[in-house]
């Protein structure tokens, strides 16, 4: 009786290494896509990850499942002109899950190209690429001849990589000084004038308009020339950070103060549209700034219906962890309009839809800071 027991627990060590050897060899056969299976490949439907709906395109960065037969051994899987390295495709003989790169192709084919060693089948699968769009501009008020630095998306397949597409201001093409996926560098051309609008040209010939024109003056409330600041302390046209559009507000602080004071940098006034009254939540305050020396301490208030709110202010503040230093460089800031009424959904209703715009630097202990200041407006807020 002994010896057959210890038969009995051989035999069944036995068997369960092989049983997991066996699981162990599937797993592994089937994250390097080798299995038993040939013929020529065919491919049936995509469908999503739980399998749920036919898929006829895709998003990036989105898993698909692609259903059919003979997808054994597989040596090359393509979106497009893309290809996906093999160790990301995870396939047995007739599925395999995958996900769509964020990468935009050459040769736009609409297709799905899988291969193995019996054959190739191509499928029609449409990917769904971001248009070529502009989302943001570093500093809308960049002189003529200077660079401006342009974040948005999918300029590889708007051919900018290879020097294939356009900016324009106007109709006067810019010089495109480098290019990436996400961001371009333009040198502003000589000609280009305020409200201008800014477009990108892909090289299929498709446009894109910048939501906002170039040097934007809509609803301009100071610009510290024409719209001047109700005081002229601090405005001038110093040499450092320099001038963007005439004069400007340069804040200068240094340790040296005794008690609580109140500085005002901008104040104005301006007839808005009703919809900002309506709706402040659609709308921001945008404005350039320039700082010589980091800025790491609270201090700017931001009051933006100052008469009719005196106590509502956006607390426009800096620490260790969120230091605003731009090395003399002006740079388009926006904060929000209804943050700077107290986050209420509308403004009381006023004579000619005069609202006052009010900027102080108020702490009770002096620190360093220098700042410059240029161009307060109120615009409709980012689409993006």
């Amino acid at each position: 009786m002994k010896t057959i027991y210890k038969r009995n627990k051989l035999m069944l060590a036995i068997l369960l290494f092989c049983s997991t050897a066996l699981v162990t060899c599937q797993k592994e056969a089937v994250k390097n896509n080798v299995c038993e299976g040939n013929g020529q490949p065919t491919i049936t439907s995509v469908v999503n990850v739980d399998r749920s709906t036919v898929l006829t395109q895709g998003d990036y960065n989105q898993y698909i499942v692609v259903k059919g037969q003979n997808f054994c051994n597989l040596k090359k899987f393509m979106f497009n002109d893309i290809e996906v390295n093999i160790d990301q495709v995870y396939a047995n003989n007739s599925e395999l899950t995958v996900k769509i790169p964020n990468k935009a192709p050459e040769n736009l084919t609409n297709k799905i190209t899988l291969e193995t060693p019996s054959g190739t089948v191509q499928y029609d699968f449409k990917i769904n690429i971001p248009p070529v769009t502009i989302k943001s501009v570093e500093n809308e008020y960049a002189p003529v001849g200077t660079v401006m630095a342009i974040a948005g998306q999918s300029f590889d397949f708007g051919g900018y990589l290879k020097g294939e597409g356009k900016v324009l201001f106007g109709n006067i093409a810019a010089t495109i000084e480098k290019a990436t996926v996400d961001s371009l560098y333009v040198k502003v051309p000589v000609g280009a004038t305020q409200g201008m609008a800014i477009k990108a040209v892909d090289k299929y010939g498709t446009e894109f308009t910048y939501q906002y024109p170039y040097m934007d003056n809509t609803n301009m409330v100071v610009n510290y020339d024409d719209k001047p600041h109700a005081a002229q302390k601090y405005v001038g046209t110093d040499p450092i950070p320099g001038p963007l559009s005439g004069k400007y507000a340069h804040y200068v602080e240094m340790p040296v103060r005794d008690g609580f004071k109140v500085d005002q940098f901008v104040r104005g006034k301006i007839s808005v549209p009703q919809d900002v009254i309506n709706n402040p939540g659609n709308y921001v305050i945008k404005f350039e700034t320039a700082t010589s020396i980091p800025l790491d301490k609270a201090g700017i208030r931001i009051y933006g219906d100052y008469t009719v709110s005196p106590g509502k202010f956006h607390a426009w503040s800096f620490s260790g962890t969120r230091v605003l230093y731009t090395r003399n460089k002006w740079v388009t800031q926006t904060i929000s309009l209804q943050s700077a009424i107290g986050g209420t959904l509308t403004m009381p209703a006023r004579t000619n839809n005069v609202i006052d715009l009010y900027g102080v630097v108020t702490v009770q202990t002096g620190f360093n800071m220098d700042i410059s200041f240029d161009n307060w407006r109120i615009v409709e807020k980012s689409k993006f």
